[in-house]
C-alpha cells in the first residue's frame, strides 16, 4: 500500500517497524472473510494496510482512546474507500456485545520510562503502559477472551522494551494456543542512546530486557498468535 494515501499526525503515534512486523504476521493467517478489530489503531495504518491487500471481502473495525487518533483513523479509511467502523474509547469499552474473528493488538507496550526520551511519543502522544510496559497488555490479554469468537485470531506484539517475560507468563495461563509468529531485533534510536544509565538500570532491575552488540543496544519485538 502506498503509504502517501495515510495521513499522519505529530499527535497521533506513527507506524514503527513493529507496525510492519505485526501486519505481516496477520495477513498470513487470514484464511477466509473476517470481521477484524485494529485496537489501538493509531492513524488506522495496519487495519487500512490489511483491508486493502487481503483476499477476502471482510469487515474492518478501528478504535482508540485517543480522539485525535479516531479522527484520523476516519479520513484514512476514506482516503483509501474501506466501510470501516471507526469508535472512540479504551481498550474494549467501545465494543461492548460485539466479538470478532480477528483481534490485533497494537496499544503501547514500552515501558513508561522509555516511552518519554523515545522519538515514537512525545507530549501529544501519552503512553500509560506502566514502568514495566505491561499495563496495558496484560490488561487486553486479560479482556480479550469476552470479544473474541470461537476459533477466533488474536496477535500481539511482545517488546523488550517492557517485561516482556512478565506479559508471556500471564499469557500462557491465559489461552489454550500461543505461538510465537515471527520475531525481529531492532538497534535502539541514537536519541535514546544519551539515556544509557537510565537503560542500564532498567535492565538490570529486569523491567526492560536489551543487549549490547556491535557498539549498538538491541531490543526485539516478538508476535505472538494466541486463541482462547
Amino acid at each position: 500500500m502506498n503509504k502517501n494515501k495515510i495521513k499522519y499526525s505529530s499527535k497521533v503515534f506513527k507506524p514503527t517497524g513493529t507496525s510492519d512486523l505485526l501486519y505481516n504476521a496477520v495477513i498470513k493467517y487470514i484464511k477466509k472473510p473476517v470481521e477484524l478489530l485494529d485496537l489501538g489503531c493509531g492513524s488506522g495504518y495496519i487495519g487500512i494496510k490489511i483491508a486493502k491487500n487481503l483476499k477476502y471481502k471482510s469487515r474492518f473495525f478501528f478504535s482508540d482512546i485517543s480522539v485525535t487518533a479516531t479522527k484520523l483513523t476516519k479520513i484514512n479509511i476514506s482516503k483509501n474507500k474501506i466501510n470501516g467502523s471507526v469508535k472512540n474509547g479504551n481498550l474494549f469499552l467501545p465494543w461492548k456485545g460485539h466479538k470478532f474473528d480477528v483481534i490485533v493488538n497494537d496499544v503501547s507496550g514500552i515501558s513508561q520510562k522509555l516511552s518519554n526520551i523515545s522519538p515514537w511519543y512525545n507530549k501529544n502522544i501519552p503512553s500509560n503502559s506502566g514502568i514495566d510496559g505491561t499495563r496495558l497488555t496484560i490488561k487486553f490479554l486479560d479482556q480479550v477472551g469476552n470479544y473474541i469468537k470461537n476459533k477466533g485470531l488474536i496477535f500481539f506484539p511482545l517488546i523488550s522494551l517492557s517485561n516482556n517475560k512478565k506479559v508471556l507468563n500471564f499469557a500462557k495461563k491465559k489461552f489454550s494456543f500461543l505461538k510465537k509468529v515471527t520475531s525481529k531485533n531492532w538497534p535502539l534510536p541514537k536519541k535514546m542512546l544519551k539515556y544509557i544509565k537510565l537503560i542500564d538500570k532498567l535492565n538490570r532491575k529486569k523491567i526492560i530486557f536489551v543487549k549490547k552488540k556491535f557498539g549498538l543496544i538491541i531490543f526485539k519485538t516478538d508476535i505472538y498468535l494466541a486463541r482462547i
